[in-house]
């Protein structure tokens, strides 16, 4: 389970607890849920939560932008703003705070992963940031720089006159323990010893001197010092007499130079190898960088889109405009969480969920992350739920949630007169109870293609019970489902005189609602109608 800590400030309680649930599920841990500001900032101090999910709009003295500014000057936690308004003013007031994402309600579960795991991750970034900042100042104030002169014999030997003090805490030795060392080139690295002496070489030739190598100090370790030295020329003696110099210890900063070359090249890894899309853009959304995931999802290489402004390489023509102003908020300080569909070289269209990540320098966007994560699995997925919502699992046509959603909309439209078929299929028990369900479902299968082709295309053909189906007809006189149903018995009939295993009958009852009335009084009419002609069914 994940150790992520997670403070809601959330004053309607059942989003707060219906938030708390997808949190959990997702493996997160909420630490606690808060109704206002004041409490929130509180809870924050206490708890010490890992990330802050903020209702924008929280009634009380504070609204949940002036707390976040507050939790993020005082406890420097992550905050991500959950609202139910997207408009300009809600979101030029949260880029003062800062926050690190943005949620409209309502938003699912996944929405709601990504946008945690990148504001931690961004978090993680600018913490790193501060501390390498903080490091190098402290290496610029505590650097130790020392001094020396070097006299040059005629053998082109040297003797150190004298060095500043800084050099023997460098090396740990005192003044004695380095005088009694024969050769200077005895503190040097043993891998260095060769620069050291190239060092004298160009030094002997007259020649400044400017390099780095490194020395061992007397516990043993190892400091990086970079050496600025001149030599000094006596005319009369044709020969070069002394050497002045200074040097740094840069050991630190060699140290934090590797790091930070570390860190970029495992971000140049994560970037690379995302398994989402990314592009690198420059404050103008011009393309500087794409990986390998952007690559496959928009079928590009980088020579042929870098400096190519992104928004006319992958955005469709009718959404451009969204596009620039998504842009426009990003170039602002902005951080954008939106769904959209964008088109990859081919021309295909591709829905993603987009994250417009600004690159703040002096606080200004110096550059953007812009990431794209396919989404078309999931549309699917709730394409397919959309259509279980609305349609039976075992014929296909509608469900009776469907049917009734329609009977309700139908009530109050202009689409009077209304034609109702109720009907059912006769002997469905029998044929179940003899010849298994199996049969039976093969049976309400074929009744199912039998209603669905002989009515209309803009019908509504539903099953609405085990055996039961009911059809509207809109704008269908008493005439015209007269001629409808003609066709119906005739398809009927045209199956049965084919090869099938079973007979289809059914039981069929019309009504026309005529304008005014009302269509549930019709509905029970029309199973009136359809009870009375399965009577006479089982009479013949």
């Amino acid at each position: 389970m994940s150790t992520t800590r997670i403070l809601i400030v959330e004053d309607e309680m059942v989003a707060a607890k219906i938030l708390e649930l997808r949190l959990t599920r997702l493996g997160y841990t909420p630490v606690g849920i808060v109704p206002s500001g004041e409490q929130a900032i509180e809870t924050a101090r206490t708890l010490q939560p890992d990330l802050v999910l903020m209702d924008i709009d929280l009634s009380g003295a504070l609204d949940g932008v002036q707390a976040a500014e507050q939790i993020r000057a005082q406890f420097d936690l992550p905050v991500i703003f959950t609202t139910a308004h997207s408009d300009a003013e809600t979101l030029e007031r949260a880029k003062i705070t800062e926050a690190f994402g943005y949620l409209v309600k309502p938003f699912d579960p996944r929405d709601l992963h990504n946008a945690i795991e990148i504001g931690l991750y961004k978090h993680t970034i600018e913490r790193r940031l501060k501390e390498s900042e903080e490091r190098y100042r402290l290496i610029s104030e505590l650097t130790s720089d020392f001094a020396y002169s070097v006299r040059v014999d005629a053998t082109g030997r040297g003797t150190t006159e004298w060095v500043t003090d800084a050099f023997y805490s460098i090396l740990g030795y005192t003044q004695d323990e380095l005088n009694a060392h024969r050769s200077f080139l005895s503190f040097v690295h043993p891998d260095d010893q060769t620069i050291f002496r190239e060092r004298w070489k160009t030094l002997g030739a007259g020649e400044n001197y400017v390099g780095e190598y490194r020395l061992v100090t007397k516990r043993g370790e190892t400091r990086w010092l970079r050496d600025y030295a001149r030599p000094v020329w006596d005319a009369a003696a044709q020969r070069i007499i002394r050497v002045h110099g200074a040097a740094q210890d840069i050991t630190e900063r060699k140290h934090t130079a590797e790091e930070i070359a570390l860190q970029r090249a495992r971000f140049q890894q994560l970037f690379e190898n995302a398994p989402i899309a990314i592009a690198l853009l420059d404050a103008q959304d011009r393309i500087t960088s794409i990986n390998h995931a952007f690559a496959d999802l928009f079928q590009y290489v980088l020579a042929e889109c870098a400096g190519r402004a992104i928004n006319e390489l992958i955005v469709p023509p009718n959404l451009f405009a969204e596009a620039e102003r998504l842009s426009h908020n990003v170039t602002h300080g902005i951080r954008v969480d939106q769904e959209s569909v964008r088109q990859r070289k081919d021309g295909t269209r591709v829905p993603v969920q987009m994250y417009g990540v600004p690159i703040l320098t002096d606080s200004q966007t110096s550059g953007i992350f812009a990431i794209y994560v396919d989404i078309s699995e999931r549309k699917q997925r709730e394409q397919h739920l959309e259509y279980l919502s609305t349609h039976d699992a075992l014929t296909g046509l509608y469900n009776r949630a469907y049917f009734e959603t329609e009977v309700a909309r139908l009530e109050h439209s202009r689409s009077f007169p209304v034609s109702i078929v109720m009907g059912d299929v006769d002997g469905l028990k029998q044929t179940n109870d003899s010849r298994g369900h199996s049969v039976g479902d093969e049976l309400l299968r074929d009744a199912a293609r039998v209603l669905r082709d002989a009515f209309r295309g803009e019908d509504i053909v539903a099953r609405i019970g085990g055996d039961e189906f009911a059809i509207l007809l809109p704008a269908t006189d008493a005439a015209q489902i007269q001629q409808i149903m003609l066709r119906v018995r005739q398809a009927i009939q045209a199956y049965n005189a084919s090869a099938h295993a079973l007979p289809l009958s059914f039981s069929l009852g019309v009504v026309t609602a005529e304008q005014g009335a009302a269509l549930s009084q019709a509905l029970i009419e029309a199973d009136t109608a359809m009870y009375q002609e399965k009577a006479a069914h089982h009479q013949a």
